[in-house]
């Protein structure tokens, strides 16, 4: 059910990244082909079946469905899966999962409009602070507040190579919205690999987006560090 439920989202994702840019209505019109316009009947509009059902085409126009449309609902799944499996039944699941699906977002946006939109990085700021309010999740208050300092202070233009903010701006808002969900400890965990980009050769460097490497890198920090009630994965204290 979880994996169905992350197929589904997924899908819903897809929309998203598609119509956001343009300020289409994420409701209408109905899903349709980009190429012909043609509306996608119901049981092509299955998610992931559907794709196979048409021989990965249009069932219209017959143009190949391009990859990024199954891509995003197995990646969706992904997310779902693996955060079920790590913190298993409950809230904090739930949330890991939406911050997961969140960030999914904004690195596609990111790669294929160059957005990060200011809202969705406040969003998961708030959600990120009240998470840890609530003790729902891995971070208690404080180090989420100075979390999110740190995540802001990594995310200014001048730490990053030259080569890498010459494609992609960092954005501060994400930064100190990923660190109230890890924590100072986590964020500080989390940029080694933005210091392993000033040694990589510059062509190499300038491919990275700071948004996704962060986005990457910390839902995967925050996924090893288990179920609250466990023993931390990484040995970080975030309560000291």
């Amino acid at each position: 059910m979880v994996l169905l439920l992350g197929a589904v989202v997924g899908s819903f994702l897809h929309v998203v990244v598609c119509r956001l840019p343009s300020g289409m209505s994420l409701a209408w019109p109905a899903s349709h082909c980009p190429r012909c316009h043609g509306f996608i009947r119901y049981r092509h509009n299955i998610p992931l079946l559907g794709y196979l059902l048409t021989g990965r085409r249009c069932a219209h126009c017959k143009e190949p469905i391009p990859w990024h449309y199954p891509a995003a609902e197995w990646l969706s799944m992904a997310i779902a899966g693996l955060a079920w499996w790590r913190f298993g039944p409950g809230a904090c699941s739930v949330l890991v999962m939406i911050l997961g699906w969140s960030l999914l977002v904004l690195c596609a946006l990111d790669h294929l409009h160059n957005w990060l939109p200011r809202r969705l990085g406040i969003a998961l700021l708030a959600g990120g602070l009240a998470a840890s309010a609530s003790e729902a999740c891995l971070v208690s208050l404080l180090p989420a507040l100075l979390g999110a300092a740190v995540g802001g202070l990594l995310m200014m233009k001048h730490l990053w190579p030259p080569a890498v903010r010459e494609r992609s701006r960092p954005d501060p808002v994400l930064g100190m919205a990923l660190g109230a969900w890890l924590g100072w400890q986590g964020m500080l965990l989390g940029s080694v690999t933005q210091l392993a980009l000033w040694v990589l050769p510059r062509n190499l460097a300038a491919q990275l987006r700071p948004a996704t490497l962060w986005s990457v890198a910390g839902w995967l920090i925050l996924l090893a560090q288990g179920n609250p009630g466990q023993t931390p994965t990484l040995g970080l204290c975030y309560d000291c």
